[in-house]
């Protein structure tokens, strides 16, 4: 179900919030970012290279020695 979100004392949604919602799950063992629109709701591939279709990523990052900063099965690869 898609949530209006509305202005304190009026009863109209924002047009802003009518096209996309974005929801962030910023979990302590995985991580992911999901989308609602007219169409539907669904998760958005992640960035993680070991696993480029997943939907989750481990909510894991290293850095390395240089400042390199790796993040998901990568990281946890290094760990």
């Amino acid at each position: 179900m898609l949530m209006q979100i509305y202005e304190p004392g009026t009863s109209k949604a924002k047009a802003a919030c009518k096209k996309l919602v974005v929801g962030i799950d910023l979990g302590t063992t995985n991580s992911l970012v999901a989308v609602a629109d007219g169409e539907g709701a669904y998760a958005l591939p992640g960035v993680d290279t070991a696993a480029p279709e997943s939907t989750l990523l481990p909510s894991v990052v290293y850095v390395g020695a240089d400042g390199a900063r790796v993040v998901g099965r990568a990281a946890m690869a290094r760990s």
